[in-house]
């Protein structure tokens, strides 16, 4: 990306945000500290720019390789929130992240995040966390226990797991070993008992919180706001709307929604930096689901459904059969959300104050 571009994506949001006073920047790859000078210079511009003094928030995403002193102490100074990839023990990491010389990344970055706690360890403990890409194979059972036992990690802000998404995939569709099932069911099963009180939260595994947020932020405030239909005008809860919430500039100047969809899908980009944001295509983007409005009015699902473009990694002729490709995904997802609500309230945890009630802990 050129800065004349960041520069132009920039003047945008200043000019479409004159009732907010917080906003936020994120700078993604690829690896965007291949290209810290232009990171540099949007930070100082973002400062000239910002003359009704708004809470400014900047967000990165790297693979850790590059974080030298001087980008430390960069980042350090803007009060960056930094996400670093890294992918567990080293026989997994270095499996899949490897310098272009086929040697693997693990020694560096680890050595990269435990100079930084040294360093900055107030900044690491509350600005820093590390994202793993976990490929459901025999291999990724080690994980689990590798983030328990690993001393770095236990200050850090936090750990997040993320299951690989094959969505766009050319090759065959990835496919979850037995092995990894079993581990990774058990260790949301010791999530839900420390949420229940049964058990110590250190012997849990971080990425299963995600999950059980899921189910929570689901059935948020059902409980007291029960209904028996739908209304007769509705839409499902997937898509957002587009460049009010997020927006995402591609390092050839077009607008995206956010930074999870597919560059190459043509229904995803809703304008440039030099036409500005398309309208239009923002409507085709809210309102994806006119594609299957017929399957969709007969979903019992309907109602918390997360479909939306980031779904969608092919061109407009195909964007049915993609939406109705994921459907069976996110209805299993729901589902299993349904089972594990039932069984916490069955057992006495209340979701709507996060604990269980003192009624029924004695159970």
């Amino acid at each position: 990306m050129t800065f004349e571009s960041a520069k132009a994506g920039i003047d945008y949001i200043f000019s479409h945000s004159e009732h907010r006073n917080r906003l936020m920047f994120g700078f993604y790859g690829g690896e965007p500290l291949l290209n810290f000078r232009l990171i540099e210079k949007a930070v100082e511009y973002i400062q000239t720019r910002n003359t009704e003094n708004k809470l400014i928030e900047y967000y990165m995403t790297t693979n850790g390789t590059l974080l030298t002193s001087r980008v430390m102490e960069f980042l350090v100074k803007h009060d960056f929130h930094l996400t670093v990839s890294f992918d567990g023990p080293q026989c997994v990491h270095d499996k899949r992240r490897r310098y272009i010389n086929n040697v693997g990344t693990y020694n560096d970055v680890i050595n990269i995040l435990r100079k930084f706690k040294k360093e900055y360890l107030r900044y690491y403990e509350q600005n820093i966390d590390v994202n793993t890409v976990i490929v459901p194979d025999e291999e990724a059972v080690k994980i689990f226990d590798y983030y328990r036992v690993e001393p770095l990690f236990e200050d850090i802000w936090a750990v997040n797991g993320t299951l690989v998404n094959d969505i766009g995939l050319k090759d065959e569709k990835i496919c979850k070993s037995e092995v990894f099932i079993r581990t990774y069911n058990y260790e949301y099963f010791l999530v839900m008992m420390s949420k229940l009180g049964r058990i110590n939260r250190k012997f849990i595994s971080p990425f299963l919180e995600d999950r059980f947020l899921y189910v929570k932020e689901l059935r948020s405030g059902k409980q007291s706001a029960r209904s028996t239909e739908l209304p007769k005008r509705w839409h499902h809860g997937g898509p957002c709307i587009p460049g009010e919430k997020a927006l995402f500039l591609s390092a050839d100047g077009y607008y995206y929604p956010c930074e999870r969809v597919n560059e190459t899908s043509s229904l995803a980009r809703i304008g440039s930096i030099s036409t500005g944001i398309d309208i239009g295509k923002v409507k085709d983007v809210i309102n994806i689901e006119k594609y299957t409005a017929e399957e969709c009015r007969n979903c019992w699902a309907y109602r918390y459904c997360t479909v939306c473009v980031r779904n969608i990694c092919i061109d407009n002729h195909n964007i049915k059969d993609a939406i109705i490709e994921s459907c069976s995904g996110i209805k299993l997802l729901v589902e299993e959300a349904f089972k594990d609500y039932s069984m916490m309230r069955s057992l006495g945890y209340d979701f709507e104050v996060g604990k269980v009630s003192a009624s029924r802990k004695r159970i």
